[in-house]
């Protein structure tokens, strides 16, 4: 079955206020929160670490790109968790929250993790997409094991979720071992290489987008830009040489 394509509406990312701390999520390695926001709708929201926000930070720029292209990323936010929240959530919570800016991903209604029937509907072209996608942001985190792909039950359609482990370092060879679709081909083609020639303009802006509080350093942000302004040329190799 294709990936059916988003539509890059106003509604696709911004800022909201969370109103309300539902639960700890039991599935993700970061446990995001599930919030209600502002704007009437519920969040899995990757909170803020005084310790460092790269995750925040490679979620929202792989969700920018990759909505460019045309993939099925839930609308996400910018949400803040204000100090009267968090406080009030950690007289009773399990876990201990900070107050700040985290990376939001829209719920959606119906959906499960795919299962290995699921993940073979997914069309040629598709495959392609998100093989090209993950190795483009250098996203190892896509196995058999931890597919990070949804299925809406509602909508028929495949979700991309989590792209936390983005920005790997190494050779690549990590990711054909490993990505779910490694064994398809072609992996990336002509058409795709010049989609993500005509997102290189938004890299130049999109550092202007993050939160102060995200960028206390800005050397990890500089070099993902990098990478993904110069593997293009690189992608015949199959390799995630380096920018210098």
């Amino acid at each position: 079955m294709p990936i059916a394509h988003t539509s890059n509406s106003a509604d696709e990312f911004g800022f909201v206020e969370a109103v309300e701390i539902r639960r700890v999520s039991r599935q993700g390695a970061m446990r995001p929160l599930i919030c209600y926001a502002d704007d009437g709708a519920c969040y899995f929201v990757k909170t803020f670490s005084p310790a460092g926000a790269w995750p925040q930070i490679v979620e929202w720029i792989s969700a920018r790109i990759g909505r460019k292209l045309g993939l099925p990323i839930p609308n996400y936010r910018q949400i803040n968790i204000s100090s009267a929240l968090a406080n009030a959530w950690n007289v009773t919570g399990k876990r201990s929250v900070e107050a700040g800016i985290g990376f939001g991903s829209q719920e959606v209604p119906l959906a499960d993790e795919c299962d290995a029937h699921q993940i073979k509907t997914l069309s040629p072209d598709a495959a392609t997409q998100v093989l090209s996608y993950d190795w483009w942001i250098r996203n190892t985190d896509r196995t058999a094991k931890n597919p990070n792909l949804l299925w809406s039950r509602g909508e028929s359609r495949h979700y991309l979720i989590d792209h936390e482990k983005a920005g790997a370092d190494g050779d690549g060879a990590d990711f054909w071992q490993s990505h779910i679709l490694a064994a398809h081909e072609p992996w990336i083609t002509n058409a795709i290489v010049s989609e993500m020639n005509g997102i290189l303009s938004l890299l130049a802006t999109i550092r202007d987008e993050l939160p102060d509080e995200w960028t206390n350093t800005t050397d990890g942000i500089s070099w993902f830009v990098s990478h993904l302004e110069q593997s293009i040329a690189n992608a015949p190799a199959r390799q995630w040489r380096p920018h210098e």
